[in-house]
């Protein structure tokens, strides 16, 4: 029953369907059209992926900076 899969056609294992995906424009692959770094811990931030900050921190942050990262760094 396992093996099964492997000698499907694909019309049973499959099914196709057209879709539309909306993309912005800094979410295209390719080239960035826009590279500013963060304010706080200097990396670059790609294609309006950068989060203004406010008081100490105006100017772009990378998200780790604005909300935290989801890492820690090793010691």
């Amino acid at each position: 029953m396992k093996d099964r899969v492997l000698t499907l056609p694909d019309d049973e294992l499959l099914f196709w369907n057209r879709v539309t995906v909306r993309l912005r424009r800094e979410e295209l692959p390719g080239k960035p059209e826009r590279i500013v770094r963060c304010v706080t811990c200097g990396e670059k931030v790609f294609d309006a992926k950068d989060i203004m900050g406010e008081g100490d921190n105006a100017g772009p942050l990378c998200v780790s900076c604005a909300h935290g990262a989801y890492y820690q760094t090793g010691e």
